[in-house]
């Protein structure tokens, strides 16, 4: 017993803890720095670049809510106490930035270029670009790319989009869900909560 992994029911060799339960300084994916967080058992081996199927965080606190493995990020006050998709009328986010207008809790995403995100899309102020999501490969265009190469990932916003190129994304103005129809031929492509059903009932009678 002396050499066998100390976590309740592990039969592994390793003492006090096996491999597997002791974690890992860096991701256990070959050759990436970063701390892990999400793994099995308590023990986290994986970044959230290279975690695997059914690998949940193990560093942070998780939500509340039964069944739900999600980051715990929302909460009236104090610690959070669920995910976002569990979070009460009264709670908001605990845990990321908020936008630096006064009074305003949605998450930064623009900023000056070269700077960090310092305001929402509704406070931010002439000049500003979005810092977090990708933009659009186009030189000083500061839309978020939203057309590709069929079978590829969006690179292009609309007005800088090459022959041929298709919708990777919703072209709803704001929406970054993936369109409803991807195999549909059409060069402008909605989600399922924007796609015009009224003008193409014909394709699911």
């Amino acid at each position: 017993m002396g050499n066998t992994c100390s976590h309740p029911g592990c039969p592994r060799p390793g003492y006090p803890k096996c491999e597997w339960h002791t974690g890992a300084r860096h991701c256990r994916e070959p050759g990436c720095p970063t701390r892990p967080i999400f793994g099995y058992g308590g023990c986290p081996m994986y970044c959230s670049k290279h975690k695997g199927p059914g690998m949940y965080d193990c560093v942070n606190p998780l939500c509340t809510h039964e069944g739900c493995v999600r980051r715990a990020t929302f909460g009236a006050e104090g610690l959070p106490r669920t995910c976002k998709t569990h979070a009460g009328p009264e709670s908001h986010d605990l845990v990321n930035k908020k936008c630096a207008h006064d009074g305003c809790l949605t998450q930064p995403t623009f900023a000056l270029r070269g700077q960090r995100a310092q305001f929402c899309t509704e406070h931010r102020a002439p000049g500003m670009i979005n810092v977090i999501n990708k933009l659009c490969a186009h030189e000083d265009c500061s839309k978020q790319p939203k057309f590709g190469p069929r079978g590829s990932k969006a690179v292009y916003c609309k007005n800088h989009r090459k022959p041929g190129m298709v919708s990777r994304v919703c072209t709803h103005d704001g929406c970054q869900r993936r369109p409803f129809l991807w195999d549909f031929e059409a060069e402008s492509l909605q989600c399922s909560k924007h796609f015009p059903f009224d003008q193409y009932y014909w394709l699911f009678c």
